[in-house]
């Protein structure tokens, strides 16, 4: 990490090199953003162009994108505002036929999203979906060489469709606690995918994996919470899975069915740094899911990194900071008393990756 003394200037977008425009948003009254609205941003820009939006308590609503674009907040959690930040209804990615673009090769990160659906009717390929915190579905219906990674994904479900392959859902954290019936984990997915390097936290007897075919699941924890209404086994409906260097454990002492595959853990503790006293691994924005040193899970993955969001060298980010802004973590105003029309300097402390 390396910190940097700013001043703060359109809220840190002048650092960002970058050769692309960037289209600045907040729906807050009084603002000096170019745009209220993300929509209005989203059709002014151009291909490859970055949109980026402001933290605010009211919700932004609904967008689609139909061109190369990348969608920006400042986190989920962020250490300043007051926990503002920027949060969308649905996030719709297509094609635009008149024009001759779609949404491929997108990036969103840094927001929290009730929704992200790719097309039913048009592929949409090499998306990248990174520390955002998504609350009820990811819909990957045509999706080819999508990353999912460091997500926070709330009782939500990953819902594939007839045309996916590359796909990989990687050092995300699934919180699976009170969900519907009808709802499932990850439905519909093939071989030709990857699941691997995620925590899953589990209280409910929903199915984790449904209809889905051989995908490669490896480098995985599935912990289980001391509750009445958590199951004693990863449950899949219609379902053919394969484990791989996979570790399963319950914190109420419940024996978990063993695991499918080879190289797994079944029913041994991951000893995590901090779940609490007593241990409960049920997310929490104060809870840290690495592997602690000396843990069964260190070094325990097929590629000889951690088992879970830290593996594969990956630097799991909680709040959700986007890994190509830099992240204010303090603010000072050097002349808080000033005459009008005099100039305020604001120095601001952040950090980057």
């Amino acid at each position: 990490m390396k910190t940097k003394l700013l001043y703060l200037v359109l809220f840190l977008l002048p650092i960002i090199s970058i050769a692309q425009e960037v289209h600045t948003v907040d729906n807050r009254i009084g603002t000096t953003a170019l745009f209220n609205n993300v929509q209005d941003a989203i059709d002014a820009a151009a291909e490859g162009d970055y949109i980026y939006i402001h933290p605010s308590e009211t919700n932004y609503g609904n967008i689609s994108i139909r061109k190369t674009l990348h969608i920006r907040g400042l986190g989920h959690n962020p250490e300043l505002n007051g926990g503002e930040h920027a949060k969308l209804s649905n996030i719709s990615l297509d094609i635009d036929s008149v024009a001759g673009t779609s949404g491929s090769d997108s990036t969103i990160s840094g927001i929290e999203t009730a929704t992200i659906s790719v097309s039913a009717a048009n592929t949409i390929s090499d998306l990248q979906i990174s520390n955002c915190y998504i609350t009820i579905r990811l819909d990957l219906i045509n999706s080819v060489n999508t990353l999912v990674n460091g997500n926070i994904i709330d009782n939500s479900e990953i819902r594939f469709g007839p045309i996916q392959s590359g796909n990989i859902i990687t050092n995300n954290i699934f919180n699976w606690t009170n969900v519907s019936s009808s709802v499932n984990l990850i439905n519909g997915m093939n071989d030709t995918n990857i699941f691997s390097n995620n925590v899953v936290l589990i209280k409910d007897t929903s199915n984790i994996f449904r209809n889905s075919n051989l995908p490669v699941v490896k480098n995985c924890l599935f912990l289980f919470a001391d509750d009445a209404n958590s199951p004693t086994s990863v449950i899949l409906e219609n379902s053919t899975v394969y484990f791989q260097n996979c570790l399963t454990f319950s914190y109420g002492g419940q024996t978990i069915d063993t695991l499918n595959g080879i190289n797994n853990l079944d029913n041994v503790n991951p000893q995590l740094e901090d779940l609490g006293t007593p241990e409960d691994p049920l997310f929490s924005y104060d809870k840290d899911y690495a592997i602690s040193v000396g843990s069964p899970a260190q070094n325990a993955g097929e590629d000889g990194t951690d088992l879970g969001i830290f593996g594969a060298s990956f630097n799991f980010i909680m709040r959700g900071y986007p890994f190509d802004l830099p992240y204010p973590t303090s603010i000072n105003i050097a002349n808080p008393i000033i005459q009008a029309g005099a100039t305020m300097q604001v120095e601001l402390t952040a950090e980057g990756n």
